[in-house]
């Protein structure tokens, strides 16, 4: 009999003897499993939403529930940013401050959350409204049809292809006020930060950094860039971190930062960033437009070597490589083990052993394909080794074919 007290992944093993077997085992929470119709859910009304400032304005915040038998007394409501608002914890009733912002409205009962945006703007910033065009840029030097919206509008980035659709379900919003003129903006993938294939189709971030965009910005009348571009009000961004990444790097998203990038490093854009780890979303106020890019807030990232104390190593070599590289590890006893290649987005693309294996030395060769023969484009990959359904180590392998 099997009862789940966690969210997960694992192994369940069943020994009789020499004999034994094993299973695979992911537990989700209800909210997070949506092929299952009836499980359990909760939502909150309104949903994400932008508001005019007027202090002191109310707005009843509802939650629905859907399969919980559950005492709705303990469903608790949290905001982010006291400052742009507050609410009674009691009854979901939220009330304006003097501040215009972006702040997020949590509910939860027990451990089933639901969220949402409110994001507060000032109408009379500005009395002239200026105009955004926004291009999207391929990492073949290809555009997409461009966007046009108006101060104190909202940009929902969506429908972008293959790689720049690592940038869908972010937002930008431009507040009333945030600029003097007419701009056009051009979104790119930091190509400085990346590592793209010969056809501009692929991308794979450094080993520090999850996500990235670049931006930019002409005013109307100019031909030049203007970078850094800035505001004159702060415009917020919001980007979409992949949980599969953090998870094969040990990356807890509470870590994550908006960081400013250049040849000097990394710079914080905010003191007051936002994560929704229910919706994987990073929300950052930014003061100008350059390159951004969500690393973890220490420079040091746990995908370089990951090891538990056992004292059981694992060695990579060569590494970096271009044709076959060869993982060799030491096993004390019979171990069950699962070695498997993981890209940047945390995909995994090779499964390179997946056995019950007895003491000893043992190896593993990788040799640049995925799963089904096909060669791999050069970049950062992440060997991670399991050992009896448990974390052992996370190494990175470059791949570099000349």
């Amino acid at each position: 009999m099997f009862y789940a007290l966690h969210t997960g992944k694992g192994y369940i093993t069943a020994t009789l003897g020499n004999l034994s077997d094993s299973v695979k085992l992911s537990v989700l929470t209800p909210k997070t499993n949506p092929e299952n119709k009836n499980s359990k859910k909760l939502s909150i009304t309104p949903g994400d939403t932008i508001i005019h400032l007027q202090p002191g304005q109310t707005i009843q915040y509802h939650a629905i529930l859907k399969n919980i038998n559950a005492d709705f007394s303990a469903l608790n409501w949290t905001v982010s940013d006291e400052s742009v608002a507050t609410i009674d914890a009691a009854t979901g009733l939220l009330t304006l401050e003097e501040q215009t912002g972006l702040t997020l409205i949590k509910a939860n009962i027990g451990k089933i959350t639901a969220t949402a945006e409110l994001l507060v703007v000032d109408p009379d910033a500005d009395l002239t409204i200026n105009t955004i065009t926004l291009h999207r840029v391929l990492p073949d030097g290809n555009e997409l049809p461009p966007k046009t919206f108006k101060e104190g509008e909202s940009y929902k980035i969506g429908g972008l292809p293959y790689p720049l659709n690592i940038l869908n379900a972010g937002m930008l919003h431009f507040p009333f006020g945030c600029i003097h003129e007419d701009v056009t903006i051009f979104m790119f993938i930091p190509e400085e930060y990346a590592d793209l294939d010969e056809d501009g189709i692929d991308v794979e971030f450094e080993e520090s950094i999850i996500t990235g965009v670049k931006f930019h910005v002409v005013p109307a009348g100019s031909e030049e860039i203007v970078e850094p571009y800035y505001f004159d009000t702060p415009v917020i961004l919001s980007m979409v971190f992949k949980r599969g990444l953090l998870d094969s790097l040990q990356m807890n998203p509470e870590n994550l930062d908006v960081f400013f990038a250049d040849n000097a490093g990394f710079v914080k854009v905010d003191d007051k960033v936002d994560i929704d780890t229910l919706k994987n979303k990073i929300y950052a106020t930014i003061e100008h437009f350059s390159t951004i890019v969500v690393k973890q807030k220490s420079n040091v990232t746990a995908n370089t070597h990951l090891s538990n104390s056992t004292g059981e190593s694992l060695s990579i070599f060569p590494n970096p490589f271009n044709t076959t590289t060869r993982i060799r590890y030491h096993l004390k006893t019979e171990t069950d083990v699962n070695i498997a290649i993981y890209n940047m987005f945390g995909q995994k693309i090779k499964q390179l052993t997946e056995e019950i294996q007895p003491s000893g030395m043992h190896n593993s060769i990788w040799n640049g394909t995925n799963d089904s023969g096909a060669k791999v484009p050069n970049g950062i990959y992440i060997c991670r080794m399991l050992k009896d359904g448990k974390l052992n180590q996370v190494n990175r392998i470059v791949l570099n074919r000349n």
